[in-house]
Formats: structure tokens, C-alpha cells, sequence
């Protein structure tokens, strides 16, 4: 899926930034660059890689020391993706998310 052009996209992330739009979709996390303080939600679309991968998108959230919230949107028939895990308790790495 073309998600537009890299000056489009700068366009639109500093539209974001400046206030002049209140949502930003985004297929992962931002780059460590960028630091927006105002960003109340964080939505995951199927599991996170990794706790370390989750951790990085929800820190996102409330940088501004206003809170924020994230939510993980998983399929109705997922399941864990590592075939030993079946039948086991999930590993604290997939627990922690």
C-alpha cells in the first residue's frame, strides 16, 4: 500500500506536530527523533514483536506527564505465534504485554 510520497509525509507529520491535525496513523513507531509530548493513545494493530517492541510504542503516550492509554487489537482466532508456547504458560516476555 503506497502511503504517499516522502514529502507528503513530512507534510503531514508537521501539520501533526503544529496542532493543525489531532491524529497521526503510523505503520510503527516513530523514529526516536521525533518527541511530541501530546500523544494521549497508542493503538496496536496484532501483537507486538517483543516486550521491548511494545514498550517503545507505548512510551509514546504522555510524555507531557498527562497520562495516556494503549490498546492492542488482536484478531478474534489469534494465538501465539511460536509453536512450543502451545499447550505451556505464556513466557514473561508475551505475559508482560
Amino acid at each position: 500500500m503506497d502511503s504517499g510520497t516522502d514529502k507528503e509525509k513530512a507534510s503531514a507529520l508537521a501539520k501533526w506536530v503544529a496542532g493543525e491535525s489531532r491524529v497521526m496513523v503510523a505503520m510503527g513507531a516513530f523514529s526516536p527523533r521525533i518527541n511530541h509530548a501530546y500523544i494521549r493513545a497508542v493503538f496496536h494493530i496484532g501483537a507486538p514483536v517483543s516486550a521491548i517492541d511494545f514498550m517503545q510504542k507505548v512510551g509514546r503516550a504522555g510524555r507531557d506527564n498527562e497520562g495516556g492509554i494503549s490498546c492492542i487489537f488482536l484478531l478474534k482466532n489469534w494465538k501465539v505465534v511460536d509453536v512450543r508456547l502451545v499447550g505451556k504458560l505464556l513466557p514473561d516476555e508475551i505475559k508482560v504485554m
